[in-house]
Order: C-alpha cells, then sequence, then structure tokens
C-alpha cells in the first residue's frame, strides 16, 4: 500500500555525501521518501546516528521500511517514534498496519485504536486503510458490530470506494468470508447490502430505503438480509425492527446479533428475562462476543442482579477495553454493591475514553424513559 507522502517533481536523484550536516541529510531524505524509499530508509538512518532522539526521523524511517514492506523493522521504528512522540495517533496507528501486515492482530487493533483515539491525520487515504484494517480484524472475530463502527467514519467522509463498500457489505451481513474473497456467486448481494450500510451509516436515508428495498427484492431468503433491514427501521419503528429480527431467526436460527437486537428492544422496553434468556443464548453461540457480555450485564442489572451482572461486564471489558459505556455500566453496578474504590476506578475510565470519542461503540440500551434499576 503506497501513500503520498507530498508531492514533489524530482529532476535528479540526491545523494548523501559524506560530512553532511544533519540539516542537509534531513532534506535530501525527505525528498528521497517521495520517489526512492530504498534511499530514504538510508539518510534517515544517517542523520539518526547524528540525532537518536529525532521522532520526526523515526516515523519517516518507520514509513520508508513499511514502503519496502519491511514490516518487521519498520515496526520496530514506529514504536521508537511512539515512545519519543507518544501523544501522536498517526504513529500509533501505523504502528498498528506493520502488526496487521506481521499478523499479530490484537496489538494491531489496539495500536490502531489508540492511533484513531489521539487523532488521525488528514489523508483520505491514511485513514481509509486504517479503518478497512481495523474492520478486517474485527470481522476475523465475527465481531461484525465493531467492524461497522470501523467503518463509519468512512461513510461520513464520503468514502465509497469498492473497498470499503464490499466491507460494509460483509460486516453487515456478518458473513464468513473476508472481503477480498467474497464468491463470484455473492458480489451483488455484498454489493447492496454495503451500499444499504454505507447509506445508512452516512445517514443518507432515502438511497438506505432503495438498497435495501433492492436487497429484500433480490434476496428475502439470504441470511443477514432482514437483519440489516431491522437496524435501519429500528429508530423510528421498534416493532417492525422486532419482526425483521425474528424472521431473521427463521432463515438463520443461529444469528447472534438478532438475538442481541430483540434483546435490546426488551431492555429497552423494561423487560429484562426474555432479554436474559437471549443474550445468554447469544453468549453461548459466540462467546467471544463483547455485546452479548454486555447486554446480559445489563440485562442482569435491570433485575437487580448486581453480582451477576459484574462478570459478564468484566468479559465485555476484556474483549472491548476501549469502550467506554462497558465502565460506565461497572461503575453503576459496584455503586450499587457498595463497592466505591471499583466504583471510583470505573468512572475514571469511562470520563477517560469517553472524552475522546464520539459514540460509545454499543447500541443504545436503555428504554425511552431510561432503564429500571
Amino acid at each position: 500500500m503506497k501513500f503520498a507522502w507530498a508531492v514533489l517533481a524530482l529532476s535528479f536523484l540526491l545523494h548523501a555525501q559524506d560530512g553532511a550536516s544533519f540539516d542537509e541529510l534531513e532534506r535530501q531524505a525527505s525528498q528521497a521518501l517521495q520517489s526512492n524509499p530504498k534511499q530514504a530508509v538510508t539518510l534517515y538512518r544517517q542523520g539518526l546516528a547524528l540525532k537518536p532522539e529525532w521522532a520526526e526521523g523515526w516515523f519517516y524511517l518507520a514509513a520508508g521500511l513499511y514502503e519496502l514492506g519491511q514490516y518487521s523493522d519498520s515496526k520496530k521504528a514506529f514504536q521508537r517514534a511512539g515512545e519519543l512522540s507518544p501523544k501522536k495517533g498517526a504513529v500509533w496507528a501505523f504502528l498498528g498496519l506493520c502488526e496487521y501486515q506481521l499478523q499479530e492482530y490484537p496489538a494491531a487493533i489496539r495500536d490502531i485504536e489508540r492511533g484513531e483515539f489521539l487523532g488521525l491525520p488528514d489523508n483520505r487515504q491514511f485513514v481509509s486503510t486504517v479503518h478497512n484494517r481495523a474492520a478486517l480484524i474485527y470481522m476475523r472475530t465475527k465481531d461484525f458490530s465493531a467492524a461497522v463502527d470501523q467503518l463509519r467514519p468512512l461513510a461520513i467522509l464520503g468514502d465509497d470506494s469498492s473497498v470499503t463498500i464490499q466491507a460494509f457489505g460483509v460486516a453487515a451481513l456478518g458473513l464468513a468470508f473476508s472481503p477480498p474473497d467474497v464468491p463470484l456467486d455473492k458480489r451483488e448481494l455484498v454489493e447492496l447490502a454495503g451500499r444499504a450500510e454505507w447509506a445508512i451509516c452516512a445517514n443518507h436515508s432515502g438511497d438506505a430505503a432503495g438498497a435495501l428495498q433492492q436487497l429484500l427484492g433480490r434476496f428475502p431468503r439470504e441470511p443477514g438480509v432482514h437483519y440489516l433491514d431491522g437496524i435501519y427501521v429500528m429508530a423510528h419503528d421498534p416493532q417492525a425492527a422486532r419482526a425483521e429480527f425474528q424472521k431473521e431467526l427463521e432463515i438463520s436460527p443461529s444469528h447472534v446479533a438478532a438475538r442481541l437486537q430483540i434483546a435490546i428492544l426488551d431492555l429497552r422496553a423494561g423487560e429484562p428475562d426474555p432479554a436474559v434468556r437471549l443474550s445468554r443464548e447469544a453468549v453461548r453461540l459466540q462467546p467471544d462476543n463483547p455485546l452479548a457480555h454486555a447486554v446480559l450485564g445489563r440485562a442482569y442489572m435491570q433485575r437487580n442482579e448486581y453480582e451477576s451482572a459484574i462478570p459478564q461486564l468484566q468479559s465485555a471489558e476484556r474483549l472491548a477495553p476501549t469502550n467506554p459505556q462497558i465502565h460506565l455500566y461497572l461503575q453503576q453496578s459496584f455503586h450499587r454493591l457498595g463497592k466505591t474504590a471499583e466504583a471510583q476506578k470505573e468512572l475514571a475510565e469511562f470520563k477517560r475514553l469517553r472524552s475522546g470519542r464520539d459514540t460509545s461503540g454499543l447500541p443504545d440500551l436503555e428504554g425511552p424513559q431510561g432503564a429500571k434499576k
């Protein structure tokens, strides 16, 4: 994957001479990075020999190594850049991309999300790559809700590239294969679902309705289709959404997300007992799904069973440690049990995480009048 570091036209290749000053090395390395990453790597290494604490030099050395496909060395250089500039989001996001290439997926998602938390640079290609890679990682673990959360900012930015639409389609339908491996006979299905989910996330209601109408007309019995339609109508017609989720379960009896959405509707209606049953089934079917544990924990909270809620919420927190809402539920549960120190710790973490994010990452589990305590 190539990234445009700057738009430069070089009429000749610059070479560092023995004894060149640091400033000259920096200038030459910056120019070489645009057209000759191999030479840039050599020049940045010379500059870092003169100035080992040069954070920008470590970053661009890592960038050059990344362009050359030397991901292990690139990772080490980005780690050093992160030590010197720990608040630069681009450094951590790029480190995550290296770890993705090395198939170190837990570390990759941790560092990508740290980069997103700190803020990504205004480079659409880079932002798209970061969010698509993170979505692919979540799809590997079948956390399709988190995958859509990663893709949503791209819809808001207007990125409707084929790569992004395909990723949206696979995540929206909860398919078992990765976007690059979509079979020929599934491509129309994935394309329509991707455009529908993209339009939903971009708040283009008319486009979403049209794509969903096509999708339901062409593929009424395909797994995931009624679930996606249920998500679309949920905000303005909960009963219609429930009917769509029920249809999804008739077609796909083991569909975890449909169970969880019905459970969320039950929680909003102040009916925790059916929510407990459905979310228990979801946890059994998909024990590594953080939303399943979170919904089950919230259902126990509505039943005032805080001792039962806490282990579920802690499981959700282990699986999704950067999700603020889970920490808020833990704070509320510890508070109800009189565990003040634990409650204060969770509240502090909730505030820290919430300060850098626009969304909780979980659906709203509360009822219109708030959850029953």
